[in-house]
């Protein structure tokens, strides 16, 4: 099927200029995002909101008016921000998919993700896993 002009209008790239909008992520790790250099999970994010599945406690003051939001986003998204770029993620396989050894020498792979008005913290977040793992 050829793509028309509709499908085509709907896709959405991230481009370096539109991470200008993110003052509050820190630039240098959106720079290592965007060109694929490799770091490391700083320590401090061990204990972080959402580390390994783990729930999100919010404060009171960041409890008010959440009902306003979750209507709005459909999702917690005071939740959402609390949760670190660098979060784990427990490890769901199949106790005989985690023994498989793979082959250094793969063939490289793309990865698509597609979005539309998100929210920049779990589009990041998605972006950070799919460079990480």
């Amino acid at each position: 099927m050829q793509p028309t002009r509709r499908h085509l209008k709907v896709k959405q790239y991230i481009r370096p200029e539109s991470f200008q909008q993110l003052q509050e992520y820190d630039s240098i790790v959106i720079r290592k995002c965007i060109n694929r250099e490799t770091y490391t999970i700083p320590e401090h994010c061990k204990d972080c909101p959402g580390e390994n599945g783990g729930g999100v406690t919010l404060t009171a003051d960041e409890s008010k008016d959440l009902d306003a939001v979750m209507k709005k986003e459909f999702f917690n998204l005071r939740a959402s921000d609390k949760i670190s770029l660098w979060r784990s993620i427990p490890d769901t396989r199949h106790e005989l998919c985690k023994i498989v050894k793979y082959p250094d020498d793969l063939p490289s792979a793309s990865v698509v993700i597609v979005f539309k008005n998100e929210r920049w913290s779990p589009v990041l977040r998605t972006v950070y896993s799919v460079l990480n793992r």
